[in-house]
């Protein structure tokens, strides 16, 4: 049951963070086609400045997360013929590594949550540049002849 829950939760933020990056990645784009046609783009700057080291943080601490083992250590030199104390203790064993498991992944998910909420501060930020969409970034196709002699 512990392993199935902390897989679940691993398997379910991985591809999150790596989503947000890509999102982030689009923001920019959009911010250097709003800084090419000279807009003031400053804030936007910082927020996928702030952004971006929200998700190398999430990155890190899933890392951290999924280098973990969690076990379960029964001292069976303190158990009594009595199974009721078995059981007692065996509860009490499980129920510190399931709380500590808890803990670790509500930490992780924290991570995560900053790193989207990060995310969308960049995105309304650049969303009140005006008409930041409309804006295209000019090519240059510079032609080059040659004299033939």
């Amino acid at each position: 049951m512990i392993k199935q829950h902390y897989t679940f939760v691993m398997v379910r933020v991985s591809p999150l963070v790596i989503e947000m990056a890509k999102v982030l990645d689009k923001i920019s784009n959009r911010t250097a086609k709003a800084e090419a046609n000279g807009r003031d783009i400053s804030a936007v700057k910082t927020a996928i400045t702030e952004a971006t080291n929200a998700i190398a943080l999430s990155r890190t601490a899933i890392q951290n997360q999924a280098g973990k083992v969690y076990s379960i250590v029964i001292n069976t030199s303190t158990i009594s013929a009595s199974t009721s104390t078995e059981s007692v203790l065996l509860r009490a064993d499980v129920g510190k590594i399931r709380q500590a498991l808890h803990s670790d992944l509500t930490g992780v998910q924290k991570t995560v949550k900053t790193a989207q909420e990060a995310v969308r501060k960049v995105a309304t930020t650049l969303a009140q540049i005006p008409k930041v969409d409309e804006l295209e970034v000019a090519t240059s196709t510079a032609t080059t002849t040659q004299s033939v002699q």
